[in-house]
C-alpha cells in the first residue's frame, strides 16, 4: 500500500479474503460497500472512519465486528466511545 501510485487504496490494492470468509473464522456477507478515504487525512481519522463504515455496512453485533476488524470486543467499546459513533450511528 505505501507504494501506491494514486491518491486513494481501493479492493484491487488489497489483499483481501473473499466476501464469505475472513482469517478468524466470521463469515461477512457479500460485500458491495467500497471504503474510499481522501489523502492527507490522519491515522485517527481513517480508524474512525473505518470503524463507522464496518458497523454501518454490516449487519452484525458489535461481538462479530469487534472480530472482523481483528480487535476486541472491549477495544471496540472503548473506539465507539472514543469517537462518539453509536451517536453517529443513530443518525443513519
Amino acid at each position: 500500500m505505501i507504494f501506491n501510485q494514486k491518491e486513494w487504496i481501493d479492493a484491487d490494492d488489497l489483499h483481501l479474503l473473499p466476501a464469505t470468509a475472513s482469517s478468524n473464522g466470521v463469515a461477512l456477507p457479500p460485500s458491495n460497500g467500497v471504503f474510499y478515504f481522501p489523502s492527507g487525512s490522519t491515522l485517527e481519522e481513517l480508524e474512525k472512519a473505518y470503524i463507522l463504515h464496518t458497523l454501518k455496512h454490516y449487519k452484525a453485533s458489535f461481538t462479530e465486528v469487534a472480530q472482523m476488524l481483528g480487535i476486541s470486543k472491549k477495544t471496540l467499546w472503548e473506539k465507539r466511545k472514543r469517537y462518539n459513533l453509536d451517536r453517529e450511528l443513530a443518525r443513519s
